[in-house]
């Protein structure tokens, strides 16, 4: 049976105009992202926010760690992740790693991988609902194409950066069409991770995050791990600093809803460096803890890299590393 040349017409019209329809629909929901330039670095927040916090909020007393292991301020890689620089003892149930953004520069991953003794390497990705890392395609890419090593693997991860503003779930569509427009989360990757800490724009300026509550701060990170979870069917983790907390009034037993989700710690102090043990909200478990903002990397970069760690047995850090 043959259809009249007018309903043929009629039905391609309506293919196209279904097919614009949902390319429409396609850009409106990844709408174009502005590169990151001026937001602050990691270390700008911790220079202008961290250090303040440690000073008011939590003065260190001495800690004698006398012939403990520990992690040392000055801490470079490979050395001092293979052997404990106060005991001399090589180091056992540790897997180290470091993160990266537009801030980092020119970053050797082979060297990483091959010289460094570094098992992962997180890349900033997005912000809110309006940035994007420019530097996060060049990494993405370039850890994928690292020539196989007979024993050592640098896995890659992505991570968001949480905006007060902007609702969890939104910022996760955010996150998810940037990342699928360069691949996608892939089974050998680490984990996403969601980066909540101080959202602030200069110097000195205030946190934006001060302006919600606890309830509507802890509703959006919920809203961004859950519809993460769904999409990638990888279970996120969570950056975080115990100062952030308690800044914001956040009560500390309050990390139990979040217990689903692994806990990335960020602590700086020496009394978390000499006891290996971090600072965590309400005493939580953590996965990851980042110990330093300035972990030298030797001729693989020319300043410092975020420096973190995974503690437990090769299996454990292979199944926290691709849940």
């Amino acid at each position: 049976m043959e259809l009249d040349r007018r309903q043929l017409l009629m039905t391609a019209a309506g293919t196209l105009a279904t097919s614009s329809a949902a390319i429409s629909f396609a850009q409106a929901k990844t709408p174009r992202l502005a590169d990151l330039t001026d937001q602050p670095s990691r270390s700008d927040l911790y220079e202008w926010i961290v250090n303040i916090a440690i000073a008011k909020l939590q003065p260190e007393d001495e800690v004698d760690n006398t012939g403990g292991s520990y992690i040392p301020g000055d801490f470079t890689f490979p050395e001092d992740s293979r052997t404990d620089p106060q005991t001399n003892l090589k180091r056992e149930g540790y897997h180290w790693g470091v993160d990266v953004s537009h801030y980092s520069g020119r970053v050797d991953l082979r060297s990483l991988r091959d010289d460094k003794n570094i098992k992962f390497v997180y890349i900033k990705a997005t912000q809110g609902t309006q940035f994007k890392d420019k530097k996060f395609a060049g990494f993405w890419s370039q850890v994928k194409a690292l020539p196989k090593h007979p024993t050592n693997t640098l896995r890659r991860g992505a991570y968001h950066f949480l905006a007060a503003g902007k609702t969890g779930a939104a910022q996760a569509d955010t996150f998810l069409n940037f990342v699928n427009s360069h691949g996608g989360i892939e089974k050998t990757d680490m984990p996403p991770v969601l980066d909540l800490e101080w959202d602030i724009g200069r110097p000195a300026g205030p946190d934006r995050w001060r302006d919600y509550s606890p309830d509507t701060i802890l509703s959006s990170v919920k809203a961004w791990c859950a519809k993460v979870q769904e999409q990638t069917k990888r279970v996120p983790v969570i950056y975080t600093a115990n100062s952030w907390w308690r800044e914001r009034g956040i009560a500390p037993k309050r990390i139990s809803e979040l217990s689903d989700y692994g806990i990335w710690i960020a602590d700086y102090s020496r009394s978390g460096q000499a006891s290996e043990d971090p600072k965590v909200p309400g005493g939580a478990k953590w996965k990851l803890w980042q110990f330093s903002d300035k972990a030298k990397v030797g001729d693989a970069y020319k300043g410092g890299l975020d420096g973190n760690v995974f503690k437990g047995s090769d299996d454990e850090f292979e199944q926290f590393a691709s849940q």
